[in-house]
């Protein structure tokens, strides 16, 4: 799923968390492209819409590492969520907390298809045919 695909129709907010537009980071990243990163402070990259997301790590402060593709800001809780392939109504109790558990994760969609495939192989009876 590419990061379009996951989180275009979510309205368009600023990061949880404060952002100071004035570091040498921040000025870097706001003329880097999409999918690059600031050559000094490679931890940090835009995300790119046409392509999927990069593994979201736990981290601290993890939520640093991705910015919107766009917008001028790290991602927010939501766009977190989705790209992790959370339901939207899945709650965690902060931005900090609920980056590192996400980061910290198996994709829900990722699990699912890792158990449809033991089901199928390994759990489902086998026919002999002749």
């Amino acid at each position: 799923v590419t990061v379009r695909d996951a989180i275009y129709d979510l309205r368009d907010e600023a990061g949880d968390l404060p952002f100071n537009a004035e570091t040498l980071t921040a000025r870097a990243m706001l003329q880097a492209g999409q999918g690059e990163t600031d050559p000094r402070h490679y931890s940090t990259a835009k995300l790119n819409y046409a392509k999927p997301a990069p593994t979201l790590r736990k981290d601290f402060l993890g939520y640093f590492h991705y910015r919107h593709p766009e917008a001028f800001r790290p991602l927010n809780l939501s766009e977190w969520k989705r790209i992790g392939t959370f339901p939207d109504d899945f709650t965690f109790t902060d931005k900090k907390n609920g980056c590192q558990r996400i980061g910290n994760s198996v994709p829900p969609n990722f699990m699912r298809a890792i158990a449809e495939h033991i089901y199928s192989t390994i759990l489902t009876p086998t026919r002999i045919t002749s």
